[in-house]
């Protein structure tokens, strides 16, 4: 019987490793699964009442911190341990679990929004906006990632490789109405529905060439790239907003992490340490439809061959997305900056106004005592 039940996402990526692991280990978790939506918007104190281990996004964290459910890892492992993970950890992977001067997560799983295409029907994959932007009105099949919280998603990654960092009290400083003038150019020349798919689906939809040809933000999933898939999808960098300039992104991928009712033992702790080990990454998890968090396995000749180059060229772009604010309510704003954005782009509102009205829903999720994005 398993000593302690844990969550993860329900995708190959999130269930697989783990599962796989969990046998190894005489079922020393027992995993339970939900659907992708469940892992971006579901209420985590809730989650973490109900399980002792759970997979979480990075955002949740201040959440989790406000309801006092998470408890911190780096009281539980050797600070030795710890920084060997921070050091080959890809990315911001690690520090986006680290807050208020602790560790809250462990990063299982690496992931940011890159640029997927077929490249059956794409030759060449624009590396700049305004060759998207080219690309989308000569063929009408190229699509944003809008769906869920991935509309404000995309305009914080278009934000970010205009190099602006996030502010403390309004999401979008000056000159960024640029964004959303291409973005409502973007949407304007869509695959009619695409603006319902969720990623997967998207990917789902490359793949197959129905209807889309070339998403240029989207989390990558190393699933749909692999040599021995069907119509494997090719992942490359981000768009740069110009050559030479930085390919913007926002990073996703997994967390592990322990809820406060959880009585870890030093099998559990020991298990944590086994999944964050190089080796682990390396193989096991690239073996069993993860998505490595661990610098070598993004390096990786062996690793990089057999996923048709997903990780080497998206490399770049996961070493310099960017973190989500982790405020307390950041999930709420997300999601209803998502909605709005949705209903602007549909509706042709002016790039002015969707900047003005995004900042004023980022303040009004602020939290009151302070300004900080974290």
């Amino acid at each position: 019987m398993a000593q302690y039940l844990g969550l993860t996402w329900d995708h190959p990526r999130g269930f697989q490793a783990l599962e796989a692991a969990a046998e190894d280990t005489q079922n020393l978790i027992k995993w339970d699964r939900q659907p992708l939506s469940g892992f971006e918007t579901a209420s985590i104190d809730g989650l973490f009442a109900r399980y002792d281990v759970v997979v979480i996004d990075h955002p949740h964290l201040g959440e989790a911190l406000a309801n006092k459910c998470i408890q911190p890892l780096d009281k539980l492992f050797d600070s030795n341990i710890v920084e060997k993970w921070k050091n080959r950890s890809i990315g911001n992977s690690f520090e986006s679990y680290r807050m208020n001067g602790h560790l809250w997560a462990l990063p299982l799983d690496a992931a940011t929004q890159v640029m997927a295409y077929q490249s059956e029907r794409v030759d060449s994959p624009p590396s700049t906006w305004d060759e998207v932007r080219e690309v989308s009105r000569k063929t009408g099949r190229v699509s944003l990632s809008l769906q869920g919280p991935h509309a404000i998603l995309t305009a914080l990654s278009i934000n970010s490789a205009l190099g602006n960092e996030l502010g403390a009290e309004t999401l979008f400083g000056a000159c960024t109405e640029v964004i959303f003038d291409l973005m409502v150019d973007l949407y304007a020349h869509r695959p009619s529905g695409s603006e319902h798919l969720n990623p997967i689906s998207m990917l789902e939809c490359i793949k197959q060439s129905e209807g889309i040809d070339l998403c240029p933000l989207i989390f990558g999933y190393v699933n749909y790239a692999q040599r021995a898939a069907s119509r494997a999808v090719n992942f490359v960098d981000a768009p740069q907003w110009q050559s030479g300039g930085l390919h913007g992104s926002v990073i996703g991928g997994t967390g592990l992490a322990l809820s406060q009712k959880c009585q870890p033992n030093t099998e559990l702790l020991d298990h944590f340490q086994w999944l964050l080990a190089s080796n682990t990454q390396l193989e096991f998890i690239t073996k069993h439809a993860g998505q490595p968090s661990g610098m070598e396995a993004w390096k990786n000749y062996d690793v990089n061959q057999t996923s048709n180059g997903f990780y080497k060229n998206t490399l770049k772009t996961m070493q310099n997305g960017i973190i989500r604010p982790r405020f307390n309510r950041y999930i709420a704003f997300q999601t209803e900056a998502s909605d709005f954005l949705r209903t602007a782009l549909a509706d042709g509102i002016s790039p002015k106004k969707i900047v003005d009205k995004l900042n004023i829903i980022y303040k009004n999720y602020l939290p009151k005592e302070t300004t900080s994005v974290d």
